[in-house]
């Protein structure tokens, strides 16, 4: 087994590249494109910006409403070159070939920390094969691209023997999510540890790359902090251990759930407890390089604890997932007393379980977090609302992505605030659990309300003010994982 890999890394790389493109293309290039509504946001923005309306979603609207700026102008960029209707499947594209590199990086990375092909061979195959990263990563976010940032900066500074380059990719990783700092604060500590001034350097370098971006940011949006993080922290309350509850179940089973069963717990001990504590130690003793990659899952883990922000957000999870299969490789191949081809065979073992289990729970207790079931109802609202002249109208919705690209004449109101600071005072006004302040709508006067029925309760719906001012003009059943919804409009009347 090991002399047929061979050329996947010393001898011949381009095999490797070759089998990685195959094993994508099969496997998750086969899976349906299926866009998050969150992804249309940065759709939107880089539409805008390509079309000369600046870096706004709505326009004139100068909000940073978006966490990933590099990956928002990688599209904008396509979208000049090309047309703005291929955005999304542009996205989709970026997805696939990020993620045919993020299979070999990892293959390549895992040979270079436990010295065999083999134990290197099944972690990218579970990468590849991960069925809750198969759901997430053709969903149009950057994601894919944000793995691909974290793991070259890993390459570079383990393979390339801290080359100056990791300043590049460690610069690119911040600037298409802010969470990368988690992940950088291992490579840099680890890199002062060992040289100083090559540390200092790098991270000058790196600063001196981002910098641009957040000189521009806050002369043009007022702060280089994107407003959705400020309106996330005001809106979801989360109760004590919420974030707890999500990380630890995805260590655990390598999904998030959320699961009701009290057995969900069994996994989480037996095997996530021991890759959060025992694990590091062994490579901290063994292969102390290999702590760069798989620190960031506990780093990240520590501080959304202790931050307890919404975990709901499927691709949150997704990155965590190199480090995670670090430390579980590291388990079994440094932690264990036993002859070599046991621990293959133990390996495969591992390997089987971590794709087949979480199989298991999406298919037995599908998460309404996968869900893209409102996304197609919102095309389906959108297109109904086509026929009517909407441009110079504003629309009211909680839900914002897919209904703020189909609609793009319109201004959006964001109740929750994420491009809208205006809804901001009103929310923090708001009773707790009211997602939409009926004060909002009451005073904005919005020309049309979008929403589904968990935004849209008996606060607005009993309002005497708001049923004199709106009319309902549709309404239809939405199915999200075997729970009835229902998706309104209502337009003012005039």
């Amino acid at each position: 087994m090991g002399g047929y890999f061979r050329g996947l890394d010393e001898f011949n790389p381009w095999v490797g590249l070759f089998i990685c493109l195959a094993g994508v293309l099969l496997i998750q290039g086969s899976v349906e494109f299926q866009p998050f509504d969150d992804a249309f946001i940065t759709y939107r923005y880089a539409r805008n910006l390509s079309q000369g309306l600046g870096f706004v979603y709505n326009r004139g609207e100068q909000v940073l409403g978006t966490t990933t700026p590099l990956y928002t102008l990688l599209l904008a960029l396509i979208s000049i070159i090309l047309q703005p209707e291929i955005i999304p499947g542009a996205s989709f594209i970026i997805g696939i070939a990020a993620d045919v590199f993020n299979v070999w990086l990892l293959f390549k990375l895992s040979r270079e920390i436990f010295k065999d092909r083999n134990i290197a061979l099944l972690i990218s195959a579970v990468f590849l094969l991960h069925p809750y990263r198969l759901t997430v990563a053709n969903g149009g976010m950057e994601t894919s691209l944000f793995i691909l940032s974290l793991l070259l900066t890993y390459d570079r500074y383990i393979c390339g023997n801290r080359s100056l380059s990791t300043s590049i990719w460690s610069a690119a990783a911040f600037l298409i999510r802010p969470d990368a700092l988690l992940a950088l604060v291992p490579v840099y500590a680890d890199w002062f540890f060992h040289d100083k001034k090559g540390s200092i350097r790098s991270a000058l370098i790196a600063l001196g790359l981002i910098s641009p971006w957040i000189i521009w940011s806050a002369l043009y949006f007022g702060t280089p902090i994107p407003h959705s993080i400020i309106a996330k922290d005001l809106i979801y309350n989360n109760p004590p251990g919420h974030a707890a509850y999500f990380l630890l179940t995805f260590i655990g089973t390598g999904t998030p759930g959320p699961y009701l069963s009290p057995y969900i717990i069994l996994p989480i001990i037996v095997f996530g407890f021991p890759l959060l504590t025992i694990s590091p130690w062994i490579l901290l003793k063994k292969q102390p390089r290999a702590l760069v990659i798989s620190l960031y899952p506990i780093l990240y883990t520590i501080v959304m604890i202790l931050q307890n922000p919404s975990m709901i957000f499927p691709w949150y999870y997704l990155p965590l997932i190199p480090g995670l299969l670090i430390l579980a490789a590291g388990l079994i191949w440094f932690g264990l007393k036993v002859e070599k081809k046991t621990k293959y065979l133990i390996g495969l073992g591992t390997s089987l379980i971590l794709i087949l289990f979480p199989l298991f729970l999406l298919v037995t207790k599908p998460t309404s977090l996968l869900s893209r079931a409102r996304e197609s109802a919102f095309r389906d609202a959108c297109a109904f609302l086509a026929e009517d002249e909407l441009e110079g109208r504003t629309v009211l919705a909680p839900d914002i992505g897919v209904i703020g690209w189909c609609l793009d004449d319109v201004k959006i109101l964001d109740p929750i605030g994420l491009v809208s600071p205006e809804a901001i005072p009103y929310n923090k006004d708001a009773p707790p659990n009211e997602l939409l302040p009926v004060r909002l709508l009451l005073d904005k006067k919005p020309d049309y309300l979008i929403g589904l029925d968990h935004f849209i309760g008996p606060n607005i719906l009993e309002n005497e003010g708001f049923q004199e001012s709106y009319e309902m003009i549709y309404n239809q059943r939405v199915l999200i994982t075997e729970h009835d919804h229902q998706l309104y409009i209502f337009q003012y009347r005039k």
